[in-house]
């Protein structure tokens, strides 16, 4: 039982906004502790990093092959693979 039922739609609007809320703010501290260009580059190291894992995230739910090399892996899903460019997709690579 909960004390405070929220509604499902609500949770997941609110669970979005504090993602953003989260990414966010992790930026302008790196922004107020090591400056702008060390904090573009590691936001970029860091969205990099988690298009990998939003990759396997999605081909897992919708119950397709995770495959270690994100860009076959993303054969499955050939919309994404027509909406992302082929140098994006290329630095979805894992070394």
């Amino acid at each position: 039982m909960e004390i405070y039922p929220i509604p499902d739609e609500k949770k997941v609007r609110m669970l979005r906004k504090l993602a953003l809320f989260w990414d966010g703010q992790w930026f302008l501290q790196t922004v107020q502790k090591f400056g702008l260009e060390p904090a573009i580059e590691l936001n970029a190291l860091v969205r990099t990093a988690f298009g990998r894992i939003e990759t396997r995230t999605l081909l897992r739910a919708v119950g397709k092959p995770c495959e270690l090399h994100l860009y076959s892996g993303t054969r499955h899903l050939p919309r994404v693979e027509r909406t992302l460019s082929p140098r994006l997709l290329t630095s979805l690579r894992i070394s």
